[in-house]
């Protein structure tokens, strides 16, 4: 916690796999829950998602975008980008929607041990030991996406509580 980027504004990476509905939904409500700190934006850590396989320019999910219409919210401004070099050079913390993601990014930077865990492992107490996992309901049923949203939701405030706490990530 508390890494600083030389631009002293903190990069925090969500990363799924393609980038299309788990990273992208999960920066966005970890954003909206931060902006109810009501600090000043250069005081907030720049939060960006990315995907293992990501294909660079691609929307979120339709079936995203259209349960978030639904509750009121949108993604239509998202476009996927890879977990690639210039990614990985700029994230100063990587949270990461499964452990496989995480076990991937450390085999291919090194240099980021320390800095990348599942997100649903972040801030945890040691002897924690819950699920790492955050299923993925990209081709499954609206109510997979629903379910999707309520865990995301919640981690996101869980974020903003542990950020309050740490003064930072």
């Amino acid at each position: 916690m508390g890494f600083l980027t030389r631009k002293n504004r903190q990069v925090v990476v969500i990363v799924c796999s393609a980038n299309i509905t788990r990273s992208p939904y999960l920066a966005h409500k970890i954003k909206a829950e931060l902006s109810k700190l009501e600090l000043p934006e250069k005081k907030l850590p720049i939060i960006e998602s990315a995907g293992m396989i990501a294909t660079p320019g691609v929307s979120a999910h339709p079936v995203l975008l259209t349960v978030l219409r639904l509750r009121g919210d949108s993604l239509a401004n998202h476009l996927s980008q890879p977990f690639d070099d210039e990614v990985a050079k700029r994230a100063d913390l990587v949270l990461t929607a499964e452990k496989r993601h995480a076990e991937e990014i450390l085999k291919r930077y090194p240099e980021l041990q320390g800095r990348v865990m599942p997100l649903l492992a972040y801030g945890r107490d040691p002897g924690w030991t819950g699920d790492v996992d955050i299923p993925d309901p990209t081709g499954g049923e609206v109510e997979e996406y629903q379910q999707f949203l309520d865990l995301a939701d919640a981690q996101a405030q869980r974020l903003r509580r542990l950020y309050t706490r740490n003064g930072g990530f």
